[in-house]
């Protein structure tokens, strides 16, 4: 069991530390205290690494998403109005994930003319 094994050698280094003398007692306790700083350090390490994995994954999708929304408004624009002229692209490159997914769920069904489309654009604040 593993318990009693760290048991054992918890009774093992007490009978160890108890004929050190009082300098060789101080030298291992710097030393323990000196590996758990080091397992403070590295556990702080990990952590943080795993934030940063687990941020850059959530931008990396929500890049994947905003690409996505592009792409299918584009379409619908497209195929409504015909070809959009490069200015509007860029603009809707330029809008938040939010507004994208706003205009395609509900905003596209007002849109009658390009120009509403250009008015709608010039009311959103750029991402």
């Amino acid at each position: 069991n593993l318990a009693e094994v760290r048991e054992i050698e918890k009774a093992l280094n007490i009978a160890s530390q108890a004929n050190l003398t009082p300098k060789e007692l101080e030298e291992v306790d710097r030393r323990e205290t000196w590996l758990r700083d080091r397992r403070g350090e590295m556990a702080f390490a990990v952590e943080k690494a795993v934030a940063q994995a687990v941020e850059k994954a959530e931008q990396k999708a929500e890049q994947k998403a905003k690409i996505k929304q592009v792409s299918l408004t584009m379409r619908q624009l497209n195929k409504r109005f015909g070809e959009v002229p490069e200015k509007i692209k860029s603009q809707l490159e330029n809008l938040s994930l939010e507004d994208l997914e706003t205009l395609n769920s509900e905003d596209i069904f007002d849109l009658n003319t390009l120009e509403d489309l250009e008015n709608w654009l010039g009311n959103r604040e750029v991402s």
